[in-house]
């Protein structure tokens, strides 16, 4: 197989995303560094005068080939495909005998959709699970809070599920993204004036006016002829990066060693950013997505790594915190089904106490309130609290997080409103319906999707009024996501609130609430139907309580993440909430939580909510029919 040497991989990628690229001087592509006459008259088309010095924009494609490969294909000749990769993409011809007139005779792969699910395609319909890739998209590679790949794995359309948005055309772009795919609106953007200008409607979502423009700009190329004349460098506008998959998101990134602001957005087959601060000719740029994905693909890079130390249980003294005598108190809130949450938490109670050498008490207290109160009482030692129970619990007794639950590798997870009720469509369509939420103090079964309600206008006030919109008897809490999905599929109520997720990457099956009754009730996916979804949510934690001591802390926070390393902990932790690793965060990660919740205006537990009674659900009888 033909190699390059000159595919760029490493800290050299961010040299091109700064104005040094203007004059980056190159060996010039010669034919025979080719893998197809196909590829270099694409290339040759918009970036060989770029690289001759002729014009001064950036590279669509980079500026020299790289590596030549022939890769799985099953609609390919014999299954396989010739590629070739660039800096900024990748080439392919996925049928040798069509026809070579045709502009998508040579297309470049959807390399953004398979790094952000870890879907890496090998045929039209086919697929190899690998992992979503924690390799800087926009960013220099040593820049550690920087947004990843898998950052939009949540947030962007994939095979894992789509994310929509509503027209937006004409607004502001004030959003930033954090490097967990957290969401949060940033005013101080809006000095850059970048709006949004084109309404994707294949993909629904919006495309930043400054990359509209940048997507539809005409300049100097070269003909098949090899002659200069004046076109559209992208023709049509989406052959060169496919449709947006995601919103564009602003973000403060390193570049070249010096922080900055940068304005990212996904596209199917490529990233494209704005740098204000970068020249005029240079401000949007392709991201160098070929070398990433090469880079991915073949050297298996941008893997998620959690840390594991090494833990040595400890003697505790009779009578003294985490003895027999006087077991440490690790309680659970009853997201789900008590019971089954107290048969996984157990076992892991008695686990972690071989690792750490305390010894552990644990129950499952009758509401989230409970949990908290608990804490604020000396009760609670240690508390797997859902994420806005525990910003109400630092906020009120002083709880501090030690540890984020991580699933299918991410630290965040949306909440989805959820219907079995034929006419409603939108989420507007519940107005004067009964609906459920899971319990005040939950983040995905009340607080996001009260907020989005309000930011949507349907809900006002402060506190908000629900029962104003849903009417007056109308709002439930049922007290677990279990629950609302029942009452749910039962007809009880026409729509609850609950925790979302993506599809499971080997297996194809939702992750949401409804996989949580799935096995009573198998035919719950076609008969509960997800119509609106949130903002991305902090995923849930493990706090310990105000005056625990430093070191016990630290040994539980070690013996946890050595506990989420071996086989039997990981099988508690999946069957407890769904868990697949433990990553350690501090207080602030939740600041984007508390600021959902001042401007919902829920900021004070203890006056707003009384401790709710859980509603009684019935027994849901699973259906018959498909």
């Amino acid at each position: 197989m033909v190699k390059s040497k000159y595919l760029l991989t490493g800290t050299a990628l961010a040299a091109l995303l700064v104005p040094a690229l203007s004059v980056y001087q190159p060996k010039s592509a010669s034919a025979v560094d080719f893998a197809d006459p196909a590829f270099q008259s694409v290339w040759n088309r918009t970036d060989k005068l770029v690289a001759n010095g002729t014009v001064k924009r950036s590279f669509y494609w980079g500026p020299i080939p790289g590596e030549m490969k022939s890769e799985d294909y099953a609609e390919g000749q014999g299954g396989k495909r010739v590629v070739q990769y660039f800096d900024k993409s990748r080439m392919e011809i996925n049928n040798p005998n069509g026809n070579k007139n045709d502009p998508f005779y040579v297309t470049n792969g959807l390399l953004t959709v398979e790094l952000i699910s870890g879907k890496m395609q090998t045929g039209n319909s086919q697929y190899q699970t690998r992992y979503a890739a924690n390799i800087p998209l926009a960013s220099d590679n040593d820049d550690t809070n920087a947004p990843t790949y898998a950052t939009f794995t949540l947030i962007a359309n994939s095979p894992l599920g789509d994310h929509p948005a509503v027209d937006r055309t004409g607004k502001v772009v004030d959003e930033d993204v954090t490097k967990a795919g957290i969401v949060t609106r940033d005013a101080s953007k809006d000095s850059y004036g970048v709006k949004y200008g084109f309404y994707n409607t294949e993909t629904k979502h919006n495309i930043a006016d400054q990359m509209w423009t940048f997507l539809n700009q005409s300049g100097p190329v070269l003909d098949a002829s090899g002659k200069q004349i004046t076109a559209k460098l992208s023709d049509p506008w989406f052959y060169t990066t496919g449709y947006a998959i995601s919103e564009p998101y602003w973000a403060n990134v390193k570049i070249a060693g010096k922080q900055a602001d940068v304005l990212i957005q996904l596209f199917q087959r490529r990233v494209v950013t704005y740098v204000p601060s970068a020249p005029d000719g240079f401000k949007v740029q392709m991201g160098n997505i070929g070398a990433h994905y090469y880079d991915w693909r073949y050297k298996n890079a941008g893997q998620q790594a959690y840390p594991v130390p090494t833990v040595q249980p400890v003697t505790v003294a009779a009578g003294q915190l985490g003895s027999a005598d006087k077991p440490i108190q690790m309680a659970f809130v009853p997201s789900s089904n008590s019971t089954k949450v107290l048969a996984s938490g157990e076992p892991l109670g008695q686990l972690l106490g071989q690792i750490t050498g305390y010894n552990f008490k644990v129950s499952v207290p009758t509401s989230y309130a409970a949990v908290i109160e608990a804490m604020g009482s000396n009760n609670v030692d240690v508390a797997w609290l859902a994420p806005f129970s525990y910003a109400l619990a630092s906020q009120k007794y002083g709880a501090q997080v030690i540890l984020s639950t991580v699933r299918k590798g991410s630290l965040t997870y949306p909440s989805v409103f959820i219907t079995g009720d034929p006419s409603v469509k939108t989420v507007a369509d519940f107005k004067g319906k009964k609906f459920a939420f899971v319990d005040p103090a939950s983040s995905s079964g009340y607080l996001y999707p009260v907020a989005y309600l309000k930011n949507l206008g349907l809900v006002t006030g402060s506190p908000p009024n629900t029962e104003a919109f849903f009417g007056n008897g109308n709002v439930v809490f049922a007290g677990g996501h279990d629950k609302v999905v029942t009452a749910v599929y039962n007809g009880q109520v026409s729509g609850g609130a609950v925790f979302g997720g993506s599809l499971d990457p080997v297996t194809g099956s939702p992750t949401d609430a409804r996989s949580l009754v799935a096995k009573t009730l198998p035919d719950v996916y076609q008969k509960v139907r997800i119509i609106g979804e949130t903002q991305q949510i902090p995923n849930d934690t493990v706090s310990v309580r105000k005056g625990l001591a430093p070191e016990m802390d630290k040994q539980i926070q070690d013996g946890l993440l050595v506990l989420a390393s071996t086989p039997q902990g990981k099988k508690l932790l999946a069957d407890l909430y769904q868990i697949d690793n433990l990553a350690p965060v501090n207080d602030s990660f939740y600041n984007p939580l508390r600021q959902v919740a001042e401007d919902a205006g829920i900021t004070d537990f203890g006056s707003l909510f009384p401790t709710p009674a859980p509603q009684p659900t019935a027994a849901a009888t699973p259906s018959t029919t498909p």
